[in-house]
């Protein structure tokens, strides 16, 4: 499996020619645009167990264009919310604006580590769910074609990136913002960061001691203890959800495609997927997988929908994906 970049260049290696790999699992939505440019080969089901496809329970997470599963299996989703450390931010963050408003955040009168008012907020260092978020905030859709609505969302980062770091009256810089991916569950877990744009499966991931005894996650650190009073708000103007993917690009090569199929069907048992689930702490789409995963992880934010009934999943607006 490739660990593919974010979602916005994968279009860009294949038409390079550099990516080359048997199997791959980027966001779903990329998929469209792949398919038409005939960058994915279509899953041979005589090689699949008879009635291991469609995902019978996923019928929310299959994407439309690929509700059969012919080019797409949806393996693992997420929500994408505000992590906050419970204990440093003063009630539930229940809005976007409480990372996008430029207003100082609400402290608590707690602070861990000697951390004090400056405050420094995360984003996603990801243009489409970053982006898609602060259009959920503007109250727009985070799919939206619409130029101006778009501008406007772009503006707000570009105000807010202006704003970063700068004084207040008090001498204080209380708005310092930042835009990472892999390393926001070591910052939320260590206390650096109180609030950051999060996915649901990273703030599970930090509220864990980071265990030696499973290499080769680069996710994990060594041995940094988990974060307990962490916690994933779902905003009210909405959430963007994801769901990581297999798909078998065109160029894999045609002598491993029965030991491809072999895998993705091994990952769709059940108890594989809920092994999965609990390495990753993210959720899973396969059938009954959630009854054997931890009830810590099957009942927390990594299988949370969004309380207001807004969730969202990005999709492929074509040539505003190169906006983005």
């Amino acid at each position: 499996i490739e660990d593919v970049p974010p979602d916005n260049k994968i279009v860009g290696l294949f038409e390079a020619g550099s990516l080359q790999c048997d199997l791959m699992m980027p966001s779903a939505f990329q998929a469209k645009t792949l398919i038409s440019r005939n960058y994915l080969q279509p899953f041979d089901h005589s090689l699949l167990s008879r009635g291991l496809l469609p995902l019978v329970n996923a019928a929310f997470y299959n994407p439309y264009f690929d509700l059969h599963n012919k080019y797409v299996i949806p393996y693992t989703w997420g929500s994408t919310g505000i992590g906050y450390d419970s204990e440093r931010v003063d009630g539930l963050p229940v809005s976007w604006g409480t990372l996008f408003s430029g207003a100082a955040p609400p402290l608590g009168p707690k602070q861990p580590n000697g951390f004090g008012p400056i405050t420094k907020i995360v984003l996603l260092d990801d243009a489409r769910f970053t982006l898609g978020a602060v259009l959920l905030y503007l109250n727009y859709v985070p799919n939206t074609l619409n130029p101006r609505q778009i501008e406007e969302a772009a503006d707000l980062l570009v105000r807010l990136n202006k704003q970063s770091g700068k004084a207040t009256p008090e001498g204080n810089s209380y708005y310092e913002l930042e835009y990472k991916t892999n390393e926001i569950p070591d910052l939320l877990r260590s206390s650096e960061v109180a609030l950051s744009m999060a996915w649901s499966g990273d703030i599970v991931l930090a509220m864990n001691s980071s265990p030696s005894t499973k290499p080769g996650n680069t996710k994990r650190s060594a041995d940094m203890p988990g974060n307990s009073r962490l916690r994933l708000a779902l905003p009210v103007e909405g959430s963007i959800l994801f769901r990581d993917s297999f798909m078998i690009p065109s160029n894999a090569d045609a002598a491993n495609l029965v030991g491809v199929h072999k895998f993705i069907e091994f990952l769709l048992q059940p108890k594989n997927a809920a092994e999965v689930s609990e390495y990753s702490y993210y959720a899973t789409t396969v059938a009954g997988a959630s009854a054997y995963v931890d009830r810590f992880i099957a009942n927390g934010a990594s299988f949370f929908y969004n309380p207001a009934g807004k969730d969202y999943f990005l999709e492929d607006v074509g040539v505003v994906t190169q906006y983005y």
